[in-house]
């Protein structure tokens, strides 16, 4: 995929910087010493991390310290989850609060999110769901921007927002949706796959008047290598792409063949003959490359791409199910749930169609 930048309607009007934001502060609280142990291990390398015992000490820990998320265990001696809750919408209502719960049955999770509850988390929980949803919580409590990728296609631009979604606030879109962003993008990144490319752009620019906009296309070759140098190039650093000749193209023949069969039952064997290479060694220059193993990065692909049919469609969940690769519904559901923390129907639910 080559990338051009159209001249005539200045859709790069300054270099776009994605400044990597400093660790989050993480407040934990749990009155289990051996949780807050395992937070410990998953969370330490990813943030700044700060224990409390119950509610009262969380209290006590916020009215001493800024902190960016708190991690809240619903049931706790002294002051429970649902007290601190309340104290906490109260005197820090900008703080986002993500409960950890070991009860996953429905009117206990209501009920925190009606207290105003950022979102959950129920034990035991996978470690990278936790630490991207502590990160996700940690730039809208900042008020930070984000990347938006618009694209017609539900596939073609999730391999950008998986290398994205780590270091920024991420959101992929079809035109109608990016258009209620709620948050101000850092840069905009559209695929010109539409004859309705000039239209999207200019309404897009009219929305988003400082944010700078990428136009890519397929097959076409760059107009401007500065241009995409300063542009596209700074969207992708994070993930040093810049690898010897043979990780990058074995990893984008890899990338490309999951995104054009998605919804096959893929196979890491399929996917080193994409490649050309064998399985032993695409495996170890594909975890070197993204940082995550090829069926990880299939289940993720798949996941985004799901996103944007919950959100985009009316597709029942079996159909996305199939259209996604999986065999069945629940298959489906658990993998949802293992990568985002909440079910298919719950993601449907809380973000509406558009």
């Amino acid at each position: 995929m080559g990338c051009r930048i159209d001249r005539g309607r200045r859709i790069l009007s300054r270099p776009v910087r994605l400044v990597s934001a400093a660790p989050p502060t993480v407040l934990a609280v749990d009155d289990d010493p051996v949780v807050r142990d395992r937070l410990g291990i998953v969370l330490d390398e990813h943030c700044e991390l700060v224990l409390a015992a119950d509610g009262i000490e969380a209290i006590e820990t916020l009215r001493s310290r800024s902190v960016d998320v708190v991690l809240l265990d619903l049931f706790m001696p002294r002051m429970n989850g649902h007290e601190t809750l309340t104290h906490m919408r109260r005197e820090h209502a900008r703080t986002p609060v993500i409960v950890l719960t070991a009860v996953a049955d429905v009117p206990t999770v209501v009920a925190a999110m009606k207290q105003g509850a950022w979102d959950y988390v129920t034990k035991p929980w996978e470690d990278e769901v936790l630490v991207t949803l502590v990160h996700r919580a940690a730039r809208e409590g900042r008020g930070e921007g984000g990347v938006l990728l618009v694209s017609d296609s539900v596939a073609s631009l999730a391999p950008l927002q998986l290398a994205l979604e780590l270091q920024t606030r991420v959101l992929a879109a079809n035109i109608a949706k990016a258009l209620r962003c709620q948050f101000l993008p850092t840069a905009i990144v559209v695929e010109c796959s539409s004859t309705r490319i000039a239209d999207a752009v200019g309404r897009l620019q009219e929305r988003f008047p400082k944010t700078p906009v990428i136009v890519m296309r397929h097959n076409d070759t760059m107009v401007e290598s500065n241009s995409f140098d300063g542009a596209l190039a700074e969207l992708v650093r994070f993930r040093a792409i810049n690898h010897a000749t043979e990780r990058h193209t074995a990893v984008s023949a890899a990338v490309e063949f999951m995104v054009a069969h998605y919804d096959d039952p893929l196979t890491v064997r399929e996917i080193a003959e994409a490649a050309h290479l064998s399985e032993g060694r695409l495996a170890h220059i594909f975890r070197d490359s993204t940082g995550l193993s090829i069926r990880s990065y299939v289940t993720r692909l798949r996941v985004s791409i799901a996103r944007r049919l919950l959100m985009e469609t009316t597709d029942t969940l079996d159909t996305i199910a199939t259209r996604t690769g999986y065999a069945d519904v629940s298959n489906f559901s658990r993998t949802f749930k293992s990568i985002d923390g909440i079910s298919p129907g719950e993601f449907r639910r809380a973000r509406p169609r558009g």
